[in-house]
């Protein structure tokens, strides 16, 4: 059985290489629970089970460019680990939405 230490290195070289499903499917337990640090999305701050973190995985990566990810870490805290990771994203939606702003113009006053 891998440490936690062995597998907090594994997660965070998956992620370093932008695998994060692969980070999912390989790695997280069938009942993980996944707490973020702030809500994105209502009801979304507590997962609970692989298919539920997974399928928040897939959405993220559907909604959002990823321009860049530094990933740091591990550190192990017993049988649970930390990582860190700075994100620099766009969501599509709102790139779209700009580019639609821009290509508008104001109504014409007489």
């Amino acid at each position: 059985m891998e440490s936690t230490l062995e597998i907090g290195k594994k997660l965070v070289a998956l992620c370093k290489q932008s695998h994060w499903l692969e980070a999912v499917d390989t790695l997280y337990s069938p009942d993980i629970v996944s707490i973020e640090a702030v809500e994105m999305a209502p009801g979304r701050k507590r997962m609970e089970g692989i298919a539920a973190v997974r399928e928040k995985t897939v959405r993220f990566l559907k909604d959002v460019d990823i321009n860049s990810c530094a990933v740091t870490g591990p550190w192990p805290h017993g049988i649970a680990l930390s990582s860190a990771s700075h994100w620099t994203t766009r969501q599509k939606m709102a790139q779209w939405r700009g580019n639609a702003l821009l290509l508008r113009r104001p109504p014409c006053t007489p």
